[in-house]
């Protein structure tokens, strides 16, 4: 079988397959250049997701501030080792 003969017999399969390339690689909206967004968008919406819980959480933390003074209190001694006058503080590392 010739080139040619070749050519004449799966000239509408060479044509599709050149048509993809052409899709793919060199067109103005490539198909490539869509896929890379795509995944750029999917990571954004998972960071935007967990920026959201964490605001979530934060929101909690603040009206539990403003409700009571006693849970101002617990967390200045968690995080801050703060103490009142009369009270000594030890800090026992696990």
């Amino acid at each position: 079988m010739t080139v040619r003969e070749f050519v004449r017999r799966r000239k509408y399969s060479l044509m599709f397959l050149l048509f993809l390339v052409w899709i793919v690689f060199f067109d103005e909206v490539r198909v490539l250049l869509w896929m890379e967004q795509r995944a750029t968008n999917n990571n954004i919406e998972r960071e935007t997701e967990i920026i959201d819980s964490k605001t979530a959480e934060i929101e909690k933390k603040i009206e539990a501030f403003k409700s009571s003074i006693d849970s101002i209190e617990k967390y200045a001694r968690e995080y801050y080792n703060m103490k009142s006058d009369s009270e000594d503080v030890y800090i026992v590392d696990d």
